[in-house]
């Protein structure tokens, strides 16, 4: 199981990201609030809640049924278009990091995402 997900500040999303981790609420937000807490989250921005870390908000978006890291890229990069979070989504194992385009069109985007759920559920 894989998951897209959000950290949010009342409703606005500042951080989409995603984990092949089994119970993402528990690893990786206990990851990203030990970061934040430390002032060494690589989002920079996100460092700037580290005094306020109560009003942050783990959420998940999305849950498939696939490891395949393309598929999972894809969607975070439709739910970064979605939400306009801090970070950009990045595809590693290139010979170079590729940072995607995030789509403007917002209902393109809800359809991908469905169609993609409905395949790897």
């Amino acid at each position: 199981m894989s998951y897209i997900y959000g950290i949010f500040d009342k409703d606005n999303c500042l951080y989409i990201g995603q984990t092949k981790r089994d119970n993402p609420e528990k690893t990786r937000w206990e990851e990203h609030k030990r970061e934040i807490k430390n002032g060494r989250h690589k989002i920079k921005k996100l460092n700037t809640y580290k005094d306020n870390i109560d009003n942050l908000r783990f959420e998940v978006l999305c849950e498939v049924e696939t490891s395949n890291s393309l598929v999972l890229s894809t969607l975070e990069n439709f739910y970064n278009s979605l939400y306009h979070p801090f970070n950009s989504c990045v595809i590693s194992g290139f010979r170079s990091n590729v940072t995607l385009k995030r789509e403007d069109n917002r209902e393109l985007c809800k359809e991908i995402i469905e169609v993609i759920k409905k395949h790897y559920s």
